[in-house]
């Protein structure tokens, strides 16, 4: 009876999880709902969007190529790989469809952030769902849907290709690639393939996709790399978590905020260094491979982000990433101390994002310090995935 009772708590608890998910996002989409988050709006809607679109419809007239004068009404010079601009106008979608792709991709979002929640809400470990609750509703998710940006699509990708990981490693390479071609940064997950026995094929096959959606975007990077380098805003990325090691590259109005910062950041990695000593994240490490597709899900996630914030990148909205990863260790249902630790850091990261510098701050802190946690999971010695562990 008690345990009846249980499961039906557990099961009240994930909807009305899901339904928060729901109601929050949704009414974001519905309503352009963002000053709940303190989220930077553009008008009109769906800017990053608008880019794509805009520059769809003049390759439709015909004569634009990626040394043409851009299309965009905001003026920004276009930096996707083409396939973006060439599959829209292909399928006749420009401008004028900007509203009805941008709310299928805001749909999109929700049904994947709803059926997380919902899968982490099977376990009894309420603090994981909280942390899912909290990252999935955050400013930088509410940013994503407002830009309209294409991480929804990557992130949906990255998603599915963790799932075909098991049984079907043949299209997990396939996904895994187009991610990589249409994004870039996804390219760590390549490291997943490494250890199969079917490896050779399996980044054959991810390598060649991922190249010939690539190539033409070189000529994009050369285009960009003359334009003046854009000012560091303390989003997060290594270059900006650098600059919490080396102020001095900062203006001084801004340093002043990170003269304690620094004092953290070091004892920070120190603690997480005795914590490896310590056998915390062998400890969290076989948390995480208890099942096979929990563990691919968060190596993909995690490797997936790893790529995100070596970029550099200063859009916070990339960040939403970070709740597929605190997703994949909900699944565990664990009360290991770094894995409650890594959900922590990653609720900061996405509620600090916006706001005062000094809030952001703290942001990219959480951020560098989720990052080195995850890598030390995806890369614990003797618990990465092995043939044994891919067969079942």
């Amino acid at each position: 009876m008690r345990f009846a009772k249980s499961v039906n708590q557990s099961r009240m608890t994930g909807l009305i999880s899901a339904v928060i998910v729901g109601v929050i996002l949704g009414a974001s989409v519905l309503f352009e709902w963002w000053t709940w988050a303190g989220v930077p709006t553009m008008k009109p809607r769906f800017a990053d969007l608008r880019m794509i679109t805009s520059t769809a419809e003049c390759i439709a007239r015909g004569g634009w190529s990626i040394y043409s004068e851009t299309c965009d009404p905001f003026g920004r010079e276009y930096n996707y790989p083409p396939i973006w601009a060439q599959a829209f106008a292909a399928l006749g979608l420009g401008e004028q469809s900007t509203f009805k792709v941008g709310m299928a991709l805001g749909l999109m979002l929700v049904l994947l952030f709803v059926s997380l929640t919902i899968l982490v809400s099977r376990g009894a470990n309420k603090a994981h769902l909280l942390a899912v609750v909290m990252c999935s509703t955050s400013p930088p998710t509410a940013l994503l849907l407002e830009r309209g940006n294409t991480d929804i699509v990557i992130l949906l990708i990255i998603v599915l290709a963790a799932a075909a990981f098991g049984r079907l490693r043949m299209v997990s390479a396939l996904l895994s690639g187009l991610a990589v071609g249409l994004k870039v940064f996804p390219g760590l997950v390549a490291l997943v393939f490494f250890r199969t026995k079917t490896a050779l094929r399996d980044l054959g096959l991810l390598s060649i996709i991922a190249v010939l959606l690539l190539e033409p975007y070189l000529a994009v990077l050369r285009i960009a790399s003359r334009e003046p380098p854009y000012t560091r805003d303390y989003s997060f990325g290594a270059s900006s978590s650098l600059a919490i090691l080396f102020p001095d590259i900062l203006d001084t109005g801004r340093s002043i905020y990170l003269i304690p910062l620094n004092v953290l950041v070091t004892c920070g990695l120190a603690l997480a260094l005795m914590s490896w000593r310590k056998k915390s994240f062998l400890e969290a490490s076989r948390e995480l491979n208890g099942s096979p597709t929990t563990r691919a899900l968060f190596q993909f996630a995690s490797l997936t982000f790893v790529g995100v914030y070596l970029s550099g990148t200063k859009h916070d909205y990339s960040l939403a990433f970070l709740v597929v990863v605190s997703a994949a260790v909900g699944l565990t249902n664990s009360r290991a101390p770094l894995l409650l630790a890594l959900q922590a850091l990653n609720c900061v990261s996405m509620w600090t994002a916006f706001g005062w510098n000094g809030r952001s701050v703290i942001s990219d802190l959480a951020v560098s310090m989720s990052v080195f946690i995850q890598l030390g999971l995806v890369f614990t010695p003797g618990l990465r995935f092995s043939e044994q562990t891919s067969r079942t």
